[in-house]
């Protein structure tokens, strides 16, 4: 899951290959789906009002044909969710000879200044069986050895285990010193894995 401040314009790629290589002249379509209703992005309708109930796809644009082929983007301005909404669902989709499709959720909110505490800000989404955002589900972290600094209430305080659950978009963020090897549980997904937090200001749990 990609992250980005509130109210950011954002980039949202999509790659169309056969065989390895790029391909040009086609046609995805992208669907943007705020979580928090299910409404979709509408480019077509006046500013303000271009989330709606029902399906809606636009048409993504080649970037650069000749130096990145195969490379698909649409911008999509977050001022127009006038709920200040965090979380979306993107489907990316390419028909005809050369048939993809894609699913990625993106967040936006404050970004975290995590650097100065040496801190990386462990995030990321839960969802049902069904897409939807999974509200109060369990997210344990586990430090390896327990001695280790972690922030659970203030930077610098020493515990061997930190629970939280997911709000109300199925989200969670904990900060926790980077370069520290830790269990991450998420029982509801049967997630339980040891994993190492990189030296970043943050990351997203799926990615690791």
């Amino acid at each position: 899951m990609d992250r980005f401040p509130i109210a950011a314009t954002v980039n949202l790629d999509f790659t169309v290959s056969s065989a390895g290589a790029g391909v040009t002249g086609e046609t995805p379509s992208i669907a943007i789906q705020r979580l928090t209703d299910d409404f979709f992005y509408d480019d077509g309708l006046p500013t303000g009002t271009r989330f709606v109930a029902s399906f809606n796809t636009s048409t993504m644009s080649e970037v650069d044909l000749t130096n990145l082929p195969g490379l698909y983007r649409y911008q999509f301005p977050h001022t127009e969710d006038t709920t200040g909404s965090e979380l979306f669902l993107i489907k990316l989709v390419n028909t005809g000879p050369n048939p993809q499709i894609e699913y990625r959720t993106v967040a936006f909110g404050p970004l975290r200044t995590a650097e100065d505490l040496s801190l990386c800000n462990l995030f990321g989404t839960v969802l049902d069986i069904n897409g939807k955002a999974d509200e109060g589900k369990q997210v344990r972290v586990s430090i390896i050895p327990n001695t280790i600094l972690a922030t659970g209430a203030k930077p610098g305080m020493s515990v061997d285990r930190i629970d939280t659950v997911t709000d109300v978009n199925g989200g969670f963020a904990i900060d926790l010193v980077r370069t520290l090897t830790v269990r991450l549980q998420i029982p509801s997904l049967g997630y339980n894995r040891k994993i190492v937090i990189p030296d970043a200001s943050s990351v997203n749990f799926a990615d690791l």
